[in-house]
């Protein structure tokens, strides 16, 4: 603090020091879009670096966060069906559903019997496709034959919130306006963002600038 006053008194200009609360956080939203490669990657910039992000892979990432919290809350947001959405199933994985009903609905789905065969889903969570979560069913109903309780539905919570955003969101080979693009971008902001989306992908790549003008010999 003296070397700091010190220069002060001198009028010389020094770097003021820096505690961790005034750390600049990385934001996606503060990118630059410069547009979309084969309806499938977003690309974007910074001043000093180039990304290439992942619109299907970083979409399914923050549908999955989004669903993981609101289910950690207590509070799924749903959607009700107008007319029940009809799903046939072998008759043991209706039972074995139907069993785990409760569990379901803390998941934002909501079943009733049709049928010996039958399900009737009456409402999902909002943020899912009907696609997404006729997979999600046929993927618990495959744990809980394999094994039951609670600890069956604790393992099987991530992989079928995974299924239901993997078949829920922007698909690769889409295209974007850049509006949307940004959306997505201002999304990504809402969660502590991970590299990768539920199944193993990694979300985007990046280059700084330094790398691409050597790579292009343009810097010795």
């Amino acid at each position: 603090m003296e070397d700091l006053q010190r220069a002060r008194d001198l009028e010389i200009p020094v770097e003021e020091e820096t505690s961790p609360s005034q750390t600049v956080r990385f934001r996606w939203s503060d990118l630059q879009v410069l547009g979309q490669m084969a309806q499938t990657y977003i690309l974007a910039q910074t001043d000093d670096e180039f990304y290439m992000v992942d619109q299907h892979a970083a979409h399914e990432r923050v549908v999955f966060e989004r669903l993981m919290k609101n289910f950690k809350e207590g509070k799924i947001p749903q959607q009700s069906f107008l007319l029940p959405l009809s799903l046939d199933f072998p008759q043991e994985d209706v039972e074995n559903l139907l069993a785990a009903k409760e569990d379901l609905e803390k998941m934002g789905v909501c079943v009733e019997q049709a049928g010996p065969q039958t399900l009737a889903v009456t409402s999902i969570p909002e943020v899912i496709k009907e696609s997404g979560v006729v997979r999600a069913l046929e993927l618990f109903a495959e744990q809980l034959s394999r094994e039951s309780g609670s600890f069956a539905v604790e393992r099987a919570i991530a992989d079928i919130f995974a299924s239901m955003s993997c078949h829920s969101v922007v698909r690769a080979g889409q295209a974007l306006s850049k509006e949307e693009m940004v959306s997505l971008l201002e999304q990504m902001d809402e969660f502590p963002f991970s590299s990768f989306c539920p199944h193993g992908r990694p979300v985007y790549v990046k280059k700084s600038f330094a790398q691409i003008d050597r790579e292009f010999g343009r810097t010795l």
